[in-house]
């Protein structure tokens, strides 16, 4: 939370509802959009806010060419050599990518428009491994 700026968060490639759903519950007041290709995933999640009553939540389908302000959460969306391209054009000035990845993982190389805020490391339950999630600021070139 600490890396919001305004009030938007976004779900990239939301699956099941992991972080953007989670992060909706614990944050009332902070508007999240759930972005999900997939109409099967779409309508499970439809049916999890729906059923939670969670009126902070916006689902919509692949995530429009437009500036987005604010945090983009991306957790397994696609490979982060595939995803800093697809989010420079869709990320505005100042905005946060958080990117998840596992402990193994290689630390991405991401164009110069991204700078490395902050990597946190931490271990799933039940012995499922450790992972990390890294905070870049979007900060383009002015021209």
């Amino acid at each position: 939370k600490r890396f919001l700026k305004g009030n938007r968060v976004y779900d990239l490639g939301s699956g099941a509802g992991f972080p953007g759903l989670v992060f909706s519950i614990r944050n009332p007041k902070i508007r999240v959009k759930l972005y999900e290709k997939l109409l099967k995933k779409q309508n499970f999640l439809s049916a999890v806010v729906g059923q939670l009553k969670l009126e902070n939540v916006e689902i919509r389908g692949s995530m429009p060419e437009e500036k987005h302000e604010g945090l983009i959460l991306a957790r397994a969306v696609m490979p982060p050599p595939e995803l800093f391209p697809f989010l420079e054009k869709r990320m505005a000035k100042s905005s946060v990518l958080i990117v998840n990845l596992g402990s193994q993982a290689e630390e991405p190389n991401p164009p110069k428009a991204f700078l490395k805020k902050e990597e946190i490391r931490y271990a799933l339950p039940l012995d499922c491994g450790d992972r990390r999630a890294i905070a870049y600021e979007y900060v383009p070139r002015e021209t």
